[in-house]
């Protein structure tokens, strides 16, 4: 990732160059401050103050910014994005992720990846996948107005997920009965999100473990211990999990930070 800050400027390229130097990441961009365009798969997308958008690098495009400008880039590899059940990415590359609800949200987690906090750095990646996931997939919807409503109860579903976790025995009934709801309502808002429940604990647990192993002691916490209080209880599975999510074992995650 990169927080750019310049002048004038016209970014391009062409078949050739893709040919000889492909990407393995999508780009996005979070525009700061100032006016630009972005011409990519044929269409061109006006980008202001507050405005994101998701492009393939591996397509032919050009940035164009007529005046003084700053931004943040950020590469995301497309299979973070559809480990989080993020599906037809192609569909909104090139185009303002056009959720107003979010902008604030999307903004604010694009910015924390930037802090400069190994301790941090992993639920700041997570919060911002989260919540560029949610913006892609309202955006497939067509409803740039995701209702404040629907953005409640999805909030309220993930706090709840938080404060029970650690439960190897968490349901979506329990869920639905911390949450006061019914278990339909509660299946409707994973839907609404494009994600399932189960996906939902998965990552609630990965983030708590690649924090536990981030930052704790590794003469005190096994690995095992890290793994059944986070509410996993199956430790392969649980390997098996965190090495698909952050590419590492979770021994290598933690000599990685220490």
């Amino acid at each position: 990732m990169a927080s750019i800050m310049s002048s004038a400027q016209t970014v391009s390229r062409s078949t050739a160059e893709i040919d000889r130097s492909p990407s393995q990441c999508l780009f996005f961009i979070w525009q700061v401050d100032g006016q630009g365009s972005v011409e990519h798969d044929g269409g061109t997308t006006t980008l202001g103050c507050g405005d994101g958008v998701l492009f393939d690098p591996n397509r032919p495009y050009r940035l164009t910014f007529d005046d003084d400008f700053r931004q943040i880039c950020v590469k995301v590899p497309p299979s973070w994005l559809r480990d989080r059940c993020v599906a037809d990415i192609d569909k909104v590359l090139g185009h303002k992720l056009g959720v107003p609800a979010l902008h604030p949200v999307l903004g604010a987690a694009t910015a924390a990846l930037m802090i400069d906090n190994d301790e941090a750095a992993a639920p700041a990646v997570d919060m911002f996948l989260e919540i560029l996931g949610r913006s892609i997939y309202w955006a497939n919807r067509g409803n740039g107005g995701a209702s404040s409503r629907i953005l409640d109860h999805a909030e309220r579903l993930r706090q709840t997920i938080a404060r029970h976790y650690a439960d190897e025995n968490l349901t979506p009934s329990v869920v639905a009965v911390a949450m006061g709801c019914s278990l339909r309502q509660v299946h409707k808002i994973c839907a609404s999100l494009g994600t399932t429940f189960g996906r939902l604990v998965l990552e609630v647990r990965l983030g708590a473990a690649s924090r536990a192993l981030a930052g704790g002691d590794m003469s005190v916490s096994r690995i095992s211990d890290i793994a059944y209080e986070c509410g996993f209880n199956d430790l392969s599975h649980f390997c098996r999990s965190f090495k698909a999510r952050y590419g590492r074992t979770p021994r290598d995650y933690r000599r990685g930070s220490a």
